[in-house]
């Protein structure tokens, strides 16, 4: 059977796919690898359903989140993103008479003057 590309499938039908796959493996006691042929998924994709059904219960076949939350995991604050914005497009290092050929952590550190910022934050957007 071909391979469907889950990902494109609506949450409920993702939800269903997994249901299904795990009354098979209860009341028709099929294999992994049977099961993913008939649900059109790998065998590890099957497996994993499984293990997360044994670990959560039926909590564990819904459809998560997937990625990282909005947000989340930022080095600099919107503000900061800004500032380092601004300064980037505003011309090239030679415009505003730095020894520099492109913007880089230097340059935009020469560049910043006053705002405060440590070379790794400088770094995310350079």
């Amino acid at each position: 059977m071909k391979k469907i590309d889950a990902r494109s499938l609506s949450r409920a039908a993702q939800d269903e796919m997994r249901r299904q796959a795990i009354r098979m493996r209860q009341e028709l006691k099929l294999t992994w690898a049977e099961i993913a042929k008939v649900v059109g998924v790998t065998e590890t994709t099957a497996w994993g359903w499984g293990k997360r059904f044994m670990t959560e219960g039926e909590s564990g076949l819904v459809s998560r989140t997937r990625g990282r939350q909005l947000m989340s995991g930022r080095t600099l604050s919107l503000v900061q993103e800004w500032v380092l914005r601004s300064i980037i497009t505003s011309g090239n290092p030679d415009q505003f008479c730095l020894p520099f050929a492109l913007w880089d952590r230097r340059a935009v550190g020469a560049r910043q003057g006053s705002c405060p910022m440590s070379h790794a934050a400088i770094a995310v957007l350079c």
